[in-house]
This record gives structure tokens, C-alpha cells and sequence, in this order.
């Protein structure tokens, strides 16, 4: 049986390597917050994001953070590629107070994890049947309209915004700026 959906097994492959390196460093980092309990763990003069990572930690998420690139230049579906997002502004977040990646980088994964969020629920609303008539169906239509009133305006912010950032970082992306990958 056939679902009619083309993949890329490169990228389906890269996301699923680059996701599994994420959710065990993820593991491994949340372990280690549990037993950095007591006196000890709040002597540390530096704040916590400026200390260093161990090696594995690193090279985890660098692994991490080098198959979501690959994977998130192709087609993938919504769900993975949200979730790619959120695993990049995660990797980011934490590199960028270390100088491995720039504070622009960081807030570009955030807002692209913003904008397809907004995306997602556009499409939800617009895909939702008309409901029925009535106080209650007004009121349901009512806040649907104003919903998605402001999802459109914040999407074309923020679709203007994650142009800017792409642009100053100098990512192409080849599924949003076809004209800048020629």
C-alpha cells in the first residue's frame, strides 16, 4: 500500500540519526542535572549555560546539530519538521552562551518553530467545517475569524523576520527562497 507521499530517505534517515543523538543527549543532560544536587551544585561562581559542556554532551549535540541541517534542507513532513526546529533552537540555545553558534542563529531556530506553529493552527482553523448556526456557532465563528485575523498578520511578520535572519546568518533555504538557491 502506498500513501502518495514522496521522501527523501537521506533526509528521513539524517532527521532520525540527528533525533536520536538529541534525545540522548537530552537523557544524559537531565541525569546529570539529578545528581548535581546539594551544596555543591550551586558553587559555581559562572552562570550555568557559560560553563562547559563535557565532551560527550558536545559531541552529541554537535551530531545532532549536524543531521538536522541536512535533514531540514529537504522535504519533510510538518510534524518532523517542527520538531526539528525545536531540537535546533534547543542545540542553539545551548551553544550560543559557549560562542559555538551566534545569538542571531539561536532566535532564528526559535521563530521558525514560531511560524510553523502559527502555520499548523491556520491550517487547523481554515480546515475546520462551519459550524452550526446559533448563538454558540456565532460566537465559535467569531473567535475563529479573529484567530485567524491575527495568525495572518503575525505570520507575515514573522515570515519577513525569518527572511531577514536567513539572510544575515546566510542560510539558503532552498524549500522557502527558490529565487536565492540559483
Amino acid at each position: 500500500m502506498s500513501c502518495g507521499i514522496r521522501l527523501n530517505v537521506s533526509a528521513q534517515l539524517a532527521f532520525a540519526r540527528a533525533e536520536t543523538a538529541f534525545l540522548s543527549v537530552q537523557e544524559d543532560v537531565g541525569q546529570a542535572a539529578l545528581r548535581r544536587t546539594g551544596r555543591n551544585s550551586f558553587r559555581a561562581k559562572a552562570p550555568p549555560d557559560s560553563l562547559p559542556l563535557p565532551t560527550e554532551i558536545t559531541r552529541a549535540y554537535q551530531q545532532a546539530y549536524g543531521g538536522l541541517g541536512i535533514a531540514l534542507r529537504h522535504e519533510l513532513a510538518d510534524t518532523q519538521r517542527l520538531a526539528g526546529y525545536e531540537m535546533m533552537a534547543e542545540i542553539t540555545r545551548q551553544f550560543t552562551p559557549r560562542a559555538m553558534v551566534s545569538a542571531i542563529e539561536a532566535e532564528y531556530w526559535v521563530k521558525l518553530a514560531v511560524e510553523l506553529t502559527a502555520r499548523l493552527e491556520l491550517d487547523e482553523i481554515e480546515a475546520m467545517p462551519a459550524e452550526p448556526a446559533g448563538v454558540a456557532g456565532g460566537l465559535v465563528r467569531l473567535r475563529q475569524r479573529l484567530r485567524r485575523r491575527k495568525l495572518t498578520k503575525a505570520l507575515a511578520k514573522l515570515t519577513v523576520q525569518n527572511q531577514e535572519l536567513r539572510r544575515a546568518i546566510g542560510f539558503l533555504d532552498p524549500l522557502r527562497d527558490p529565487e536565492d538557491s540559483v
